[in-house]
């Protein structure tokens, strides 16, 4: 959008120019009326500097106005207005070399003027310089009209500068914001990306405290297992050294029974032994 408006100040620039250098390039007369480039082609010899830099300056409009049409803007926003002002710029260059081709006429009035003061009685010849003068004048209205239409151009390529200016700024924010959007939107992401490794970390942590209620649970029934398995083994230990107790009685009375059966079978044996004797 910089380049758009720089081509349309240029434009208007060099347009303004061609037209200061146009109004004065008086003749040699020094008269009121401006000489144009038609009457500095018979000039050329005498002053070609300030002809050749007056037919420069209209190229360089027409160049920059053709560059302009060939490049265009690309923003759509402000295409169609700055495509308005070149055509403004072109309809003014358009009358501006008609001008030039008045201002011919305008020569022509000048000899005409010059036949008149020789010849006083040629009346025809009076007439015609005064309709001649009379449009010479309306077309001098037309040039001025000309330089008020410039002159609200370049107001509406200051306004255009403003808008410019007014939607950069906006622009600005809108970017502002948009990476501020960005910034918030990455932050929930990680947030949401944080909730989620917290809820599979917490889910974990119940598994694992739940596995050790279980453990625990498991610990105390082994434990009280144990415990039941301890009294039992220790009353098991009891009654089998009860048992042993009892086997090595048992035991002891069997002797004693052998014994008292042996002491019979003597006893009986001694009382046969008496008997026969």
């Amino acid at each position: 959008m910089d380049a758009v408006i720089a081509d349309i100040n240029t434009l208007f620039v060099r347009l303004t120019r061609f037209y200061e250098k146009l109004a004065t390039f008086t003749g040699p007369d020094q008269d009121v009326f401006p000489h144009t480039l038609h009457d500095a082609q018979t000039r050329q010899a005498t002053d070609p500097g300030e002809y050749i830099s007056l037919r420069s300056d209209l190229f360089d409009c027409k160049a920059v106005f053709n560059k302009f049409i060939a490049e265009g803007p690309e923003l759509d926003a402000v295409k169609a207005t700055a495509i308005q002002q070149l055509q403004r710029a072109q309809s003014m260059m358009a009358k501006i070399e008609q001008a030039d081709a008045d201002h011919a006429e305008l020569n022509e009035l000048r000899t005409l003027k010059r036949k008149f003061e020789s010849t006083q009685n040629n009346q025809e010849t009076l007439v015609q310089v005064v309709r001649s003068a009379a449009t010479t004048a309306t077309k001098l209205d037309i040039v001025e009209k000309l330089r008020q239409e410039r002159d609200d151009a370049q107001a509406e390529a200051a306004q255009l500068r403003t808008e410019r200016h007014n939607e950069s700024a906006e622009l600005t924010q809108l970017r502002q914001d948009r990476t501020l959007y960005n910034n918030r939107g990455l932050e929930i992401g990680r947030l949401l990306n944080e909730r989620q490794n917290e809820s599979a970390e917490l889910t974990q942590l119940r598994q694992a405290r739940a596995l050790y209620i279980d453990r625990g649970t498991q610990n105390n029934r082994l434990r009280n297992e144990r415990q039941n398995d301890s009294a039992e083994l220790t009353q098991l230990r009891q009654v089998r050294a009860l048992y042993d107790d009892r086997a090595t009685e048992i035991g002891r009375f069997r002797a004693d029974a052998a014994q008292v059966q042996t002491d019979r079978a003597e006893l009986a044996r001694l009382r046969l032994h008496n008997t026969n004797a």
